[in-house]
């Protein structure tokens, strides 16, 4: 029976990357990089352990995926293929991993948008991703729509895209692509999920007729996204607590992961502040702060994996070895 992401796993997960890529920092395939390869590597890698510890799916699924296909560039008898570790309940490095990427799935189909039984097919998927589109001041007002599950999953997903562009302004995800058969047998299942949650969003937008022609958040729509706002806050803060005590990491390292801790939540504290601002007759900021809804299903889907370049940076630098 599928059943959906715990929190004991997410902290599982969290400490292992933060303690692979504390490893890799030492690595030749790191210490041989440029520096400024190296700030942006540490810069992603902490954007991608906030994440995970906020249950972000996305980033836990391409992080998976991409340490998964670092394995497989090293020598077929590398000990460390078939090397079993305790702490991570004494499976290898790609059984755990593999896992992980299971558990995801998992947690998509328990969500109940996705059903490996009927997926959506491949031409059908990517003609939805096309027209959607919703209008430039219309993405709070379908956030608003979507039960605390669903904006976190959603919020999360653009959110990412959003932070990740701004560690690497030269990303481009405007340029639309359609998935390929690879892609979507892969990663499939976390899009789909993705689409239909927006779908239900419009729809339930569509029901309320006139009452929803107004761009405008009610007071209970705000409060809706405030929560989801403030229990991120929340955890981040707690994140914040656990890496100051983190003596046995890189100080360098360390010394990032709470810079990107800081900058998330200051983010959180300016979407915070333009809801408690906004007045009931006044636009709250949508014409330019929802193109998140609207750029990031733009932007080639798939092509948020070339954002990861600390992990793809380490594997081509193995191969190169």
């Amino acid at each position: 029976m599928n059943h959906k992401l715990t929190p004991l796993e997410l902290e599982k997960w969290s400490k292992f990357y933060l303690d692979y890529f504390n490893g890799f920092i030492t690595s030749p395939a790191y210490t041989n990089s440029s520096v400024s390869e190296q700030e942006k590597a540490k810069k992603l890698a902490s954007l991608i352990y906030s994440q995970i510890k906020l249950g972000n799916t996305l980033t836990i699924l391409f992080f998976a995926d991409n340490l998964i296909n670092t394995l497989k560039l090293l020598p077929a008898d590398a000990d460390i293929l078939n090397l079993r570790h305790p702490d991570i309940d004494n499976l290898t490095y790609e059984e755990y991993l593999t896992n992980i990427k299971k558990r995801v799935k998992e947690h998509h189909i328990a969500r109940g948008y996705y059903n490996p039984n009927n997926p959506l097919p491949l031409a059908t998927f990517n003609q939805k991703v096309k027209n959607i589109k919703p209008s430039q001041n219309k993405g709070d007002k379908l956030l608003a729509q979507m039960n605390e599950e669903d904006l976190s999953f959603t919020w999360s997903f653009f959110g990412f895209v959003k932070l990740l562009k701004e560690i690497d302004p030269t990303l481009d995800f405007s340029a639309e692509k359609d998935m390929s058969e690879e892609e979507y047998k892969e990663f499939g299942f976390l899009f789909e999920d993705l689409i239909k949650t927006i779908e239900a969003a419009e729809k339930k937008l569509e029901q309320k007729g006139n009452a929803a022609s107004s761009q405008e958040l009610t007071n209970d729509e705000k409060q809706g996204i405030a929560k989801k706002l403030a229990a991120d806050k929340s955890k981040l803060e707690t994140q914040k607590e656990k890496l100051e005590n983190r003596a046995d990491l890189d100080q360098s390292l360390r010394d990032q992961l709470l810079a990107e801790n800081a900058r998330e939540i200051a983010k959180l504290d300016e979407e915070l502040a333009k809801l408690r601002k906004s007045k009931p007759n006044q636009p709250t900021n949508t014409e330019k702060d929802n193109s998140k809804l609207n750029w990031a299903i733009g932007l080639g889907i798939v092509a948020v994996v070339i954002g990861l370049l600390c992990l793809i940076l380490m594997a081509s630098r193995r191969k190169e070895r």
